[in-house]
């Protein structure tokens, strides 16, 4: 298995295997991996695969700098259907709830972060530069809303290849991110005592109060109060 998660609606499982032709196989199955069901196969392995509350899946191809990423969404009649196309180093959030997504770029020695409050709405470049795995969004929130840790310096020219091994680390601040509007606000920059906090696998309470995440730095946990 080279990646799995659960899969809130079935409360199974969701998995990425090679199999001996060397093709990524995406696969379903409870959770002590009984009746494993084939959903989807494809020539490329490294797949990450997400599952939302809402029963949607996506899967994207892993982040790597200026090179072309995809994010496909897996229908209920098991056909695949591209969500974002063609964006180099692509990081990738949908909502849990909605269709509006996050996805980052990685190219041209240049992060950016995009928004799309819908499938059908347009794309919004965002004024604030960051990984869409830096971000979460707002379950509590009628309106989709993220909220994002922005890196104040980028000191790396391939900063994905080398955050993702940890050769490199950042000091974040926190933005809210309206995804209907693309407007964008700081509600958060840590001072001197805090030290450098690199955010990793933020997540937010379903009220909507906190945002729990790990300093990649330390791997120590962390708790963000959210004031509204």
């Amino acid at each position: 298995i080279r990646e799995i998660v659960t899969d809130p609606k079935t409360h199974g499982l969701l998995y990425i295997v090679k199999n001996d032709a060397g093709e990524g196989v995406a696969v379903r199955s409870s959770w002590n991996g009984a009746k494993p069901k084939i959903v989807f196969a494809s020539p490329l392995s490294n797949w990450n695969p997400i599952s939302l509350e809402d029963g949607r899946v996506f899967f994207t191809l892993k982040p790597a700098d200026n090179v072309s990423g995809f994010a496909y969404e897996l229908k209920s009649d098991g056909t695949i259907a591209p969500r974002v196309q063609d964006v180099p180093g692509l990081t990738f959030l949908p909502h849990s709830s909605s269709a509006a997504v996050l996805f980052g770029a990685s190219a041209g020695e240049t992060l950016a972060l995009f928004v799309q409050a819908s499938d059908k709405s347009r794309v919004v470049p965002l004024d604030i530069r960051t990984v869409a795995d830096k971000c979460a969004w707002d379950p509590a929130n009628k309106n989709p809303v993220a909220y994002c840790a922005v890196p104040q310096f980028v000191i790396s020219k391939t900063f994905l290849n080398d955050w993702y091994r940890g050769a490199i680390h950042t000091n974040d601040s926190w933005w809210r991110v309206d995804a209907e509007s693309g407007a964008v606000e700081q509600v958060f920059s840590p001072s001197e005592s805090d030290g450098a906090i690199d955010v990793e696998n933020p997540v937010i309470d379903s009220g909507g109060e906190r945002i729990a995440f790990m300093n990649a730095t330390d791997k120590t946990l962390w708790l963000l109060r959210l004031l509204k």
